[in-house]
């Protein structure tokens, strides 16, 4: 199974799930369930969680299943990286 991850700006990794607004998590969650079942499996982490060094990301969000079921992963090194932060002009 490829793996993508979404990297995006700062964020919270204390917090229980990536999302406060029930609008994008539906999306979000809707958008990984198609994505793993075509063999892709979708990460979601922030620029902060980068391990420089090692060249992974410390931390990561998966969606597991319906129901905000979202679970942390750890030590991530993707295939493919698609960049959601801002950028600064």
């Amino acid at each position: 199974m490829k793996r993508v991850l979404i990297l995006f700006g700062k964020c919270n990794w204390t917090k229980s799930r990536p999302f406060d607004n029930p609008d994008y998590m539906y999306s979000y969650e809707y958008f990984y369930d198609l994505c793993r079942k075509n063999g892709v499996q979708m990460y979601r982490a922030s620029y902060q969680w980068y391990d420089y060094k090692k060249h992974i990301f410390k931390y990561a969000w998966i969606f597991q299943s319906k129901g905000a079921n979202w679970k942390r992963v750890y030590n991530i090194k993707p295939d493919l990286i698609y960049d959601k932060t801002k950028a600064g002009l």
